[in-house]
């Protein structure tokens, strides 16, 4: 069992908890309301363990892996339509056409700015689609990634997902995975597949379901 004092996954409980003990109560464009702060402390992931790449899963709630990666691939051919998503079976842009993309910057090492972020089911993908890019221009720039940092402006959690975010709170993070990319360095992020890529040993505890507002 990972240590609490040494486990990255941390961070983002630590910040749940915090919203849900000193959050403010905000309606929201859904009109399902959230409870909100603003600015909270990045948080860091390292991307590598001694030269064994890292991909920042959370391991408290099963997340979905290949949707990630289809999500990825998709902002990077500059898609404007979500049918092939969802003609691949991923759903989560299916009445979520408006919402904003974000921007980071470096390579080794790359700083995310979110302005909003639900902490229920955006984050945990943010986080693991983020690191993946990086990942990716690290691959083909042959650069060893360092770390990812999360820098937040509204952090919020829906009074919907409340319950469920509590039943995550009782669990204890796991290993994070380690992540393959199956190319040849070089060349171009454009053009990368799903299989380019194998996440190995992610072993998370079971899902848990959220509705999506929108």
């Amino acid at each position: 069992m990972a240590s609490r004092s040494i486990h990255e996954e941390h961070q983002y409980l630590d910040l749940i908890r915090e919203i849900l003990d000193e959050g403010e109560k905000r309606p929201d464009r859904t009109g399902t309301g959230t409870l909100s702060i603003f600015a909270p402390r990045p948080l860091k992931f390292k991307l590598n363990d001694n030269g064994r790449p890292i991909l920042p899963l959370l391991t408290t709630k099963r997340v979905f892996t290949r949707a990630i990666i289809a999500e990825l691939l998709w902002f990077i051919q500059g898609s404007t339509s979500s049918l092939p998503l969802s003609e691949a079976g991923v759903k989560i842009w299916d009445g979520n056409g408006s919402r904003e993309f974000l921007d980071s910057r470096g390579l080794k090492h790359r700083e995310l700015y979110q302005r909003s972020c639900d902490m229920g089911l955006g984050v945990p993908f943010n986080i693991a689609s983020y690191a993946l890019l990086c990942h990716m221009i690290a691959h083909v720039c042959d650069l060893v990634p360092g770390s990812l940092t999360h820098v937040m402006g509204d952090a919020h959690v829906y009074l919907d997902h409340i319950d469920a975010l509590r039943t995550q709170l009782e669990r204890e993070p796991r290993e994070f995975p380690e992540l393959e990319i199956k190319r040849e360095r070089g060349g171009s992020i454009d053009g990368w597949k799903l299989e380019d890529f194998e996440i190995k040993g992610y072993d998370p505890h079971k899902s848990i379901a959220m509705k999506m507002s929108v």
